[in-house]
């Protein structure tokens, strides 16, 4: 089947498209600020725990999330995700000294990031394209994770001058104010199928 091509200056106009990747936007870069700051409160041996932590979590987490996609739609599954986060940061935010925090906070941490991995690299933006090239959607829609990485990088040296309590609480109030996008986004899984599930 032949698919149509779309020029990027469409892709952004088009409102489907902006209401879900400004959350990713957001979500990346309150990602890429969080992990120095995190790094650097617990250490490199406890850091190294949760990157695999988490791994391990958001690898089971993304099938689950995809089997549920299917069902209850992608909206829903990404909201959820974003729920995850900010509680999660919110409970650090609150108790960063109580080791149960950190450890509940790396559970939600690697189930929100096996949504996200899915919906945002695999499922949303071909989703969204429908049946015009699904390339371009691609590449924008993975550009904000490439460009967060870079700032994390130039921001890593100065992520011991920010107070653990007031990053965990704006990282939460940021992925709390990312949902209200989705809110008004349109499920991309068509209602045929999700009636038929």
């Amino acid at each position: 089947q032949s698919q149509t091509d779309v020029p990027y200056k469409s892709i952004l106009m088009d409102r489907r498209f902006v209401l879900y990747f400004i959350p990713w936007v957001m979500f990346c870069l309150v990602n890429c600020f969080e992990v120095p700051i995190v790094n650097n409160f617990v250490g490199a041996d406890f850091a190294l725990l949760i990157s695999v932590a988490e791994y391990g979590i958001g690898g089971l987490s993304a099938f689950v999330a995809g089997r549920f996609a299917d069902s209850i739609g992608r909206k829903r599954m990404v909201i959820i995700g974003f729920m995850m986060l900010g509680i999660g940061y919110a409970i650090l935010g609150l108790l960063s000294n109580v080791i149960i925090a950190w450890y509940l906070y790396i559970v939600l941490d690697g189930i929100a990031w096996g949504i996200f991995i899915l919906m945002f690299y695999l499922v949303i933006w071909t989703d969204l394209a429908g049946n015009r090239t699904k390339e371009k959607y691609y590449l924008i829609g993975v550009l904000p994770f490439i460009v967060s990485g870079y700032i994390q990088v130039l921001f890593t040296p100065y992520a011991q001058l920010v107070p653990i309590y007031v990053a965990f609480s704006l990282a939460s109030f940021f992925l709390f104010l990312a949902v209200l996008p989705l809110l008004y986004a349109p499920e991309t899984l068509s209602e045929k199928e999700i009636e038929k599930k």
